[in-house]
């Protein structure tokens, strides 16, 4: 008896210990640092326990380049698109 009990001790302590981590795209950019690229390989590099999901939130200023003012839109432009145009350039 006492081993299950250590064992739903163990279970709990390990589920209330998880928690998920917060990834933030700060930046309209193709790669690098706050990009939602960075943000999506942030979040399936990250292991979680079952049922705890990372999560990403969008922090882009309104001074971001790739805003339009009219809308109010930002753009993200995606990374297929970013290496093929930068090929293209070279």
């Amino acid at each position: 008896m006492k081993s299950y009990s250590l064992i739903i001790l163990l279970i709990i302590s390990l589920l209330l210990g998880a928690r998920a981590d917060i990834f933030t795209v700060t930046n309209t950019n193709a790669t690098g640092a706050g990009s939602f690229n960075q943000g999506i390989a942030g979040v399936n590099g990250h292991p979680n326990p079952i049922g705890v999901p990372d999560r990403i939130e969008f922090n882009i200023p309104n001074s971001d380049p790739n805003r339009n003012p009219a809308t109010g839109v930002f753009t993200i432009v995606p990374l297929i698109f970013a290496l093929r145009w930068s090929r293209m350039r070279s």
